[in-house]
């Protein structure tokens, strides 16, 4: 007998389904995860950012600070209780930071 990856796939999304559709029978619509909430942490921290680059700017202050970006990422790592790796959540955090510093030079 062979694996067929397409109808795995079927019949695993068909059990999720299942599982969902008995969830949402037996506790009602399935209420929001915080995912759903991350939109407005997401505009707060953008807001945050830049406030900062306003800051950085009358302090004459350089977007970029290595340092302090190295200080995040040593607390990330060390507080990290996986599944990620240090590597891939780092990955996440540089991005976050990438897309933030972007904000605060736009500004400029």
């Amino acid at each position: 007998m062979s694996f067929d990856r397409d109808r795995a796939s079927d019949v695993g999304a068909k059990r999720c389904l299942s599982l969902r559709e008995q969830n949402i029978s037996q506790r009602g619509a399935p209420e929001r995860t915080p995912l759903h909430h991350e939109a407005s942490g997401w505009t707060q921290r953008a807001a945050a950012a830049r406030a900062i680059g306003e800051l950085k700017r009358t302090a004459d202050l350089p977007v970029y600070e290595p340092r302090r970006e190295q200080d995040v990422f040593d607390r990330v790592r060390a507080a990290n209780p996986g599944p990620l790796a240090d590597a891939e959540l780092l990955h996440v955090y540089e991005r976050i930071m990438d897309v933030m510093r972007t904000l605060q030079r736009r500004d400029l």
